[in-house]
This record gives structure tokens, C-alpha cells and sequence, in this order.
């Protein structure tokens, strides 16, 4: 099975802004939840690393702690990731992906 992670790149989150992922905690069989994704920002890379930023919004209550989440998009498939709460705005909580990936060839 190919590592789905290996399929991510910032321009594939950009093509997804403004569309909603189900998220849920890896290590629990609890409802999932949906967030929007609304930014994502590129990072300074150095070669060969493609390094960016995605911030969600969920809703108002819970606030998840971080730690690892399976996202499930229609467009970018089921991947885990680390996600971090790192604000909150008038629509929810604000929730941070960040990603360091590697572009060489494997």
C-alpha cells in the first residue's frame, strides 16, 4: 500500500480551500466532525522540501486537543495527520496542519 501522505502538496490543499473534511481521532471510534479548510500558506523550503500550512475551521465546541486525526476528503483521500488548535474566530475553532514533505524522487 503507497504511503498517501506521498500523494499531498500544497497545491493539491489549495485546489480543497474552502471545502469540508471529516476529521476524527485516529485512536477512537468517536463521531467524526466536519472542518473547512480556509488558508493555506507556504513556508520557506529548502531544496528538495516542500514545507506549508493549513488552517481548518471546526466547530465551537469541542475543542480538540492536538494530536493525530484521519482526514477524509473527496479529492485528497484518507490521511493522518497532526493537528494543533491554535485560535478561534466568530465561525469556531481555528485548528493548524503543518507540513514538511520531501519533493525528490523517491
Amino acid at each position: 500500500m503507497d504511503d498517501p501522505i506521498r500523494t499531498l502538496s500544497r497545491s493539491r490543499f489549495e485546489d480543497a480551500l474552502d471545502t469540508a473534511f471529516e476529521i476524527r481521532r485516529c485512536e477512537e471510534e468517536a463521531d467524526p466532525f466536519t472542518a473547512r479548510l480556509v488558508e493555506v500558506k507556504a513556508r520557506p523550503s529548502p531544496p528538495g522540501c516542500e514545507q506549508f500550512s493549513a488552517l481548518f475551521v471546526g466547530p465551537a465546541a469541542p475543542i480538540l486537543p492536538q494530536g493525530t486525526y484521519r482526514f477524509t476528503h473527496p479529492a485528497l483521500g484518507e490521511v493522518d495527520l497532526f493537528m494543533v488548535p491554535v485560535g478561534r474566530r466568530s465561525q469556531g475553532i481555528e485548528y493548524e496542519v503543518c507540513f514538511s514533505l520531501d519533493t525528490r524522487a523517491a
